[in-house]
C-alpha cells in the first residue's frame, strides 16, 4: 500500500505550514491523510471528530490501515457526543 500523490501533497502541505484545509473529493484519501496528520503533526493524543455515522466505520478503518503504516492511535468521537 502507497499513499496517492493527493495524499502527499496533503501531508507535505500540512507540515509546511502547520495546518490543513483539504478540498479534495470523494476517493481521494482523506481519511488515510486523516490518519497519518497526527505523525506528520508529532501529537501525543490525537482527537477526531466525525458525525455519530461514521465513527464506528471510521474506528474500522483506522484497525486496517494501521496494518500497512505506522499510525498513532486516535480517539475517534461523534459530534453529537460533544453535545451531551
Amino acid at each position: 500500500m502507497k499513499l496517492r500523490h493527493i495524499q502527499n501533497s496533503m501531508l507535505y502541505e500540512f507540515e509546511k505550514v502547520g495546518g490543513l484545509v483539504a478540498l479534495a473529493g470523494c476517493g481521494t484519501g482523506k481519511t488515510l491523510t486523516t490518519f497519518l496528520l497526527p505523525l506528520v503533526a508529532k501529537a501525543c493524543n490525537p482527537l477526531l471528530i466525525v458525525p455519530a455515522s461514521l465513527r464506528d466505520k471510521t474506528k474500522n478503518e483506522w484497525s486496517i490501515y494501521a496494518q500497512h503504516f505506522n499510525l498513532i492511535p486516535i480517539d475517534v468521537i461523534s459530534y453529537e457526543q460533544i453535545q451531551t
